[in-house]
């Protein structure tokens, strides 16, 4: 859920043309402790939902999407970090695995067809 939240601040300031924001500057929009926010950062990054930036008057990186934000529906962030978060399988575990992949992937279809897959930015505050 904050995950979503971030997103939906870095993504509201980047479709208004503002300027990107760092970490502490999240941390105070969003009134979190500094460490939720980095680490939520961090797996946003991994997620390829994200990308660093800088700005020309300060060195700290900054924060801008990573793709088009019109396509981040709550289903495609779920799902970005789901896998950003995962450890590759090893080929001996997949068979073992397969009948929750299916399930999963199953489950994927019906939570991205649901009429509550809203894009995150039109998302009510």
């Amino acid at each position: 859920l904050l995950a979503m939240k971030m997103l939906q601040l870095i993504a509201a300031r980047f479709a208004a043309g503002e300027p990107a924001l760092n970490s502490e500057e999240i941390s105070r929009q969003l009134e979190l402790p500094m460490r939720a926010t980095q680490r939520l950062l961090k797996l946003l990054e991994e997620s390829s939902l994200l990308t660093r930036t800088c700005r020309e008057d300060n060195e700290e990186p900054t924060y801008q999407p990573a793709s088009d934000i019109g396509s981040w529906t709550v289903a495609t962030v779920s799902h970005a970090l789901e896998k950003g978060g995962n450890v590759p399988i090893p080929p001996a575990q997949q068979e073992r695995l397969a009948g929750f992949a299916n399930v999963l992937e199953k489950f994927q279809k019906t939570v991205e067809s649901s009429a509550d897959n809203v894009l995150i930015k039109d998302i009510e505050v």
